[in-house]
């Protein structure tokens, strides 16, 4: 089974994107969650990936903190039960750099 990795994400796309490379194996399938009112565009991460499967929730505005930070999350991916597991990211938790790649060399 293929595991499913939820972000949220509201700046700061270079941290996004490196975030994205971590993740990117076959086995996952990325799902990401933009804020509404943030200005980063679907299109400026389609090339982002190789190998993992790239999706987009519906734009909901969140304020971070406040109680619509979860409805981006929940609300990210309703196929979560295909998955082995779920892992919902923030793009701006520096904690992802420490992800290694899952990849046979």
């Amino acid at each position: 089974m293929k595991h499913a990795y939820m972000i949220m994400a509201h700046n700061q796309i270079d941290l996004l994107k490196v975030l994205l490379n971590k993740l990117d194996t076959k086995e996952n399938d990325i799902i990401v969650h933009l804020d509404k009112k943030c200005n980063i565009e679907e299109s400026d991460l389609q090339d982002s990936l190789n190998e993992a499967s790239l999706y987009f929730a519906n734009r909901v505005s969140v304020t971070w903190g406040g109680s619509k930070s979860n409805r981006g999350g929940t609300k990210s991916h309703e196929k979560s039960a295909e998955y082995w597991f779920t892992l919902l990211l923030s793009s701006f938790d520096r904690s992802g750099f420490a992800i290694k790649a899952n990849r046979v060399y």
